[in-house]
């Protein structure tokens, strides 16, 4: 398997990003751990909706959750959350271009390999197509020179549906060799 060295901006922004997740754990762990003190189990529930509406987070009303300090310390907490959700998001994107343009030099980098890849498979899908086109004839022969039946006691070897190197109407064969010559010219020759 090939491995790239990845860029040492994109290594820092991804240890950037992982030192912001697991704070953001650490803030969510807080909320939940300060939130399960304030439920009350004996209260019913509010739905998504009504608590929404109430300013209910998290199945606790913070508007009118425990003393002051409680208050403010959750609200503290619930600002840092949205404050680190933001900060993920940025480093994503910025880490996102990078990654790619990254991603395109090692494929630039492998696409001669690839293209040989290419030109064996071309080679072995104009063998096949030449094999099936030989199947279909001597099988033909078979019916035209009198043996009615033929598939009892020779069954066909064909691949289903008509393999064909050069179909003028088209065709599974036709629609592949446009999509290999459109991506990789350097194989047109070949195809």
């Amino acid at each position: 398997m090939k491995t790239f060295q990845k860029p040492p901006a994109i290594i820092e922004l991804e240890a950037k990003r992982l030192k912001v997740q697991f704070e953001l754990n650490d803030v969510e762990a807080e909320i939940n751990a300060r939130c399960s003190h304030l439920v009350d189990d004996t209260k019913p529930r509010l739905s998504k909706v009504q608590a929404e509406a109430l300013g209910v987070v998290d199945g606790v009303d913070v508007h009118h959750a425990g003393d002051d300090e409680t208050r403010e310390e959750l609200s503290t907490l619930y600002h840092r959350r949205t404050v680190l959700q933001e900060a993920l998001k940025e480093i994503d994107k910025r880490i996102q271009p990078l990654k790619s343009e990254h991603d395109k030099a090692a494929c630039l980098q492998v696409r001669p390999e690839y293209i040989k890849i290419g030109a064996r498979l071309l080679d072995a899908i104009k063998a096949l197509c030449a094999a099936s086109t030989q199947e279909k004839e001597f099988y033909e022969e078979l019916r035209d020179g009198g043996i009615d039946s033929v598939a009892s006691y020779l069954p066909r070897l064909m691949f289903h549906g008509d393999w064909k190197w050069d179909d003028p109407n088209g065709g599974v064969i036709h629609y592949w060799k446009s999509f290999v010559t459109e991506n990789y010219p350097e194989l047109k020759a070949q195809g």
